[in-house]
């Protein structure tokens, strides 16, 4: 069976396109043709190209956001902290105020709804190198799986206990833009201990990654 020509994965269908859009208006001429004959493909195809221009300003500002959530992790964890530290060490407290809290330390709420929880992942190109960032929300590890361009399933790439990881893997055609998907599963003692996260995509530029 003939191999479809029209590419289906997002790096190479982004290159494709803009060569379409860019070269377009040249074959029309050596075809002879009425400059607007391909008008509706062209258009079509520089839409689906500025929604990818929209769509990598949008994971830019969610980067931005992932940083600022990350500072006031710390910042919140400080502060609430001191503030059930200063309960717990007012006298005859009573226990219903740290079950109402969920501070108790036999209370099990918390962990459970953590349980049902998934990874959510941050990639984005840090430098020449895709990087892998999130949170860990008190499990052991996260267990991260990548498909990329070529392959056709998802592999293990990587078991993590400190984010952000780089996928310093070269491209496959060091000449050619790759795509990388990747998701995760969160780890507890070694056991997948999650829902698989969502997938995210990221295109990694051509050139040499080693």
């Amino acid at each position: 069976m003939a191999q479809d020509w029209y590419p289906s994965r997002e790096a190479e269908r982004r290159l494709f396109l803009q060569n379409f859009v860019d070269n377009m208006a040249d074959a029309t001429t050596l075809l002879k043709q009425p400059a607007n004959t391909y008008g509706v493909a062209t258009t079509a195809a520089q839409a689906e190209l500025d929604l990818f221009g929209l769509r990598d300003a949008a994971q830019k500002a969610l980067d931005t956001a992932q940083r600022n959530l990350i500072e006031q992790e710390l910042m919140t964890s400080a502060a609430v902290r001191a503030g059930v530290k200063q309960i717990k060490n007012t006298m005859n407290v009573p226990r219903e105020v740290l079950d109402l809290l969920e501070v108790n330390p036999t209370a099990s709420k918390p962990i459970d709804r953590v349980a049902a929880e998934a990874p959510v992942l941050k990639a984005k190109m840090d430098g020449i190198h895709p990087s892998i960032g999130g949170l860990k929300n008190g499990f052991d590890a996260i267990e991260i799986w990548c498909c990329r361009t070529g392959e056709k399933d998802f592999s293990r790439l990587a078991t993590v206990t400190h984010l952000p990881y780089f996928d310093n893997r070269p491209n496959g055609q060091p000449a050619v833009a790759e795509q990388r998907d990747y998701y995760a599963y969160y780890l507890r003692k070694n056991v997948v201990a999650s829902a698989q996260g969502a997938t995210y995509t990221l295109l990694v530029p051509a050139g040499d990654h080693a």
